[in-house]
């Protein structure tokens, strides 16, 4: 279960026809029972990565989101 009070919120500006679309988007993460960092971005299903540290797990989210704009507005 994410602990909500672990609440990271990203900004993302997406270029399309020359038009930018702000998103900010709330990566929810928790530390596993092996000690990785699970990132989970709850408004878009099945977004969710992890990594070593948290900065990792939120990078990786970062990517994440991004190849999911990319799917979404094309």
């Amino acid at each position: 279960m994410f602990d909500f009070s672990k609440v990271f919120v990203l900004q993302y500006v997406h270029m399309k026809n020359k038009i930018a679309h702000n998103y900010n988007f709330q990566v929810l993460y928790e530390q596993d029972e092996d000690g990785l960092y699970v990132a989970k971005v709850p408004a878009l299903p099945g977004c969710h990565t992890q990594g070593k540290t948290i900065e990792e797990a939120i990078e990786e989210a970062e990517d994440r989101i991004k190849e999911a704009i990319g799917v979404y507005m094309d």
